[in-house]
C-alpha cells in the first residue's frame, strides 16, 4: 500500500483523486477488488438461494469474467509482461486488459433468451378462440 503522503499531495485534496496518478490507480484497484467480491458474493447468494438454473449461469459467467479481468490486470503487473507484450510500455498497451472491461460489462446484457414451447394457447394469444 502507497504511502498516505504520496496518495494525497494535491490542495485541496479531492483533486488527488482526479489527478494524481499513483492515486487514481490505486482508487481503480480498490474499486475493482470491491466490484470482484461483490460478484462472488452475488454468485454465492444465487447458488445458496436459487440451487440452478439460468440465475446462477448468469451470477456465475459474470463471476468468471470478472476473475478473468482481474487475472488480466494483475498480469499486467508481473514482472513477465514485457516479455508477453502485456505491460503499458509496449504492444500490449492494455488491450487485453479494456477487451476483458468489455467482456465484464456486457456479459449481464447479452445472454440468450430461453427456448419456450409455443403452444396453441400462445399462438392463438389476440386471436378468437375457435368455438
Amino acid at each position: 500500500m502507497p504511502d498516505a503522503a504520496r496518495l494525497f499531495f494535491d490542495t485541496p485534496r479531492w483533486r488527488n483523486f482526479f489527478e494524481n496518478t499513483l492515486t487514481v490507480q490505486f482508487d481503480h484497484r480498490m474499486v475493482a477488488y470491491a466490484l470482484w467480491l461483490v460478484a462472488v458474493l452475488h454468485a454465492a447468494d444465487v447458488a445458496r438461494t436459487l440451487r440452478g438454473g439460468r440465475p446462477l449461469t448468469g451470477a456465475l459467467t459474470l463471476t468468471g469474467v470478472i476473475t478473468l479481468q482481474a487475472a488480466l490486470a494483475s498480469s499486467r503487473c508481473s514482472p513477465g509482461a514485457a516479455r508477453l507484450g502485456l505491460d503499458a510500455s509496449g504492444h500490449g498497451d492494455g488491450r487485453a486488459h479494456n477487451c476483458g472491461r468489455a467482456c465484464a460489462r456486457f456479459a449481464p446484457i447479452f445472454r440468450p433468451a430461453p427456448m419456450r414451447e409455443v403452444t396453441g394457447d400462445t399462438a392463438m394469444r389476440g386471436q378468437e378462440q375457435p368455438t
